[in-house]
């Protein structure tokens, strides 16, 4: 039996939408992350992937679990995160 690779990655649409609830800035939000507005832009957008420690500062900053803001990849399917 072939074992598939299981990945998680952030979800930018469930990120903007938890900082613009909390009412933050991109800003605001890079700089609680430690990295810059651009990559943080980048990250909100879907156009660059975030490292591991990346997105769960990311998710301290907006306030949420970390667990709320990824997708669970498996090969090329993907499953939404769950939203509780």
């Amino acid at each position: 039996m072939k074992q598939s690779k299981i990945a998680f990655s952030l979800k930018p649409s469930l990120v903007r939408m938890a900082r613009l609830n909390r009412g933050l800035s991109q800003e605001q939000v890079a700089d609680a992350a430690n990295i810059s507005l651009t990559t943080y832009g980048d990250i909100e957008r879907g156009v660059r992937a975030a490292k591991k420690e990346v997105a769960e500062m990311i998710a301290h900053a907006v306030r949420m679990n970390r667990h709320h803001i990824f997708v669970q990849i498996e090969g090329k399917r993907k499953f939404k995160a769950r939203i509780q």
